[in-house]
Parts: structure tokens; sequence; C-alpha cells
């Protein structure tokens, strides 16, 4: 699929047919990994799907490249000088909350 393509022929090798709203990495090779979710299917043969996915890929991706519906993941930084909105609930528990920005 090429850089910026949002669909893809997704032919699963083991496990359930692919469907809509499922998300999956995918490791680029410079961009390293990145998320993805799936769409609206467009079509289906068997195993194989044509499926909408969002955002648009990131860089251009060959015919054998795995996915990885299992643990989908990317890689992501801390976004600097942010507020951590730490909730402390009568000294029992605490909650903390940051902001992670994809990386670039």
């Amino acid at each position: 699929a090429a850089l910026r393509a949002t669909s893809l022929n997704i032919t699963v090798a083991r496990g359930t047919r692919v469907k809509g709203g499922q998300y999956f990495s995918v490791t680029h090779p410079t961009k390293g990994r990145r998320m993805y979710r799936t769409g609206r299917v467009l079509s289906r043969v068997g195993q194989s799907a044509v499926v909408e996915i969002a955002p648009p890929l990131r860089e251009a991706i060959s015919a054998d490249t795995s996915l990885d519906f299992d643990w989908p993941s990317f890689l992501a930084t801390l976004v600097p000088e942010t507020d951590t909105g730490l909730n402390i609930f009568q000294g029992r528990s605490a909650q903390i909350s940051y902001l992670f920005r994809e990386a670039s």
C-alpha cells in the first residue's frame, strides 16, 4: 500500500476475520511502530478483506508486511510541561494522568 493510503487489503493467516473498529499496529521501516483502526469493510472473500483505515498510512508498506491485531501499540512521547493532574482521594489512593503525543 502506498504512503497516505486509506484502505488496505488484509489477509488473516490465523484468527477471526477482520471487521470495522479493530485497532492494529504496523512497524514501518523508518517511522517505527504506528497504530491504525479499521473502518468499513469494503469487500470480503474468505479470510481476505479490503477495509478502510484511519489515519492514512504514514509510510508505504509491502504486500508481505505483518499487521499486529493482538497487541496494537505505537511510539509516543510525553508532552513537555503539561499538568500531570494528580488527584489524591482521602489519602488512600491517587490518580495521575499524563498527556502523550505520537512520536514523529
